[in-house]
């Protein structure tokens, strides 16, 4: 019995450390291009869909403050979202 318990909570970690610590940093990544409402000056915002509860909660928006004018303002990342054809011509441009 205890060897059954020793293994669940060793399966239990390694599953907890994939998901929360290896798979934010290393797993499938997003960039969505932003437009700030207020300033009009576009960044790029990276995120991995999914990857918490917070946005499993709130869906396809983000509350971001503009890199620029510093504002908080509210973002639908989900529509646009790039094709990775579109990061790799954005990387070669800089």
């Amino acid at each position: 019995m205890a060897d059954l318990l020793l293994l669940y909570i060793i399966i239990t970690a390694v599953v907890f450390i994939v998901v929360f610590m290896l798979l934010p940093r290393y797993g499938p990544h997003t960039v969505s291009r932003l437009t700030c409402p207020r300033c009009k000056k576009k960044f790029n915002y990276h995120w991995v869909p999914g990857a918490s509860f917070i946005s499993l909660y709130r869906g396809r928006n983000r509350g971001l403050k503009c890199p620029y004018c510093h504002i908080v303002s509210t973002f639908d990342v989900v529509s646009t979202k790039m094709t990775k054809e579109e990061v790799r011509l954005l990387k070669s441009k800089a």
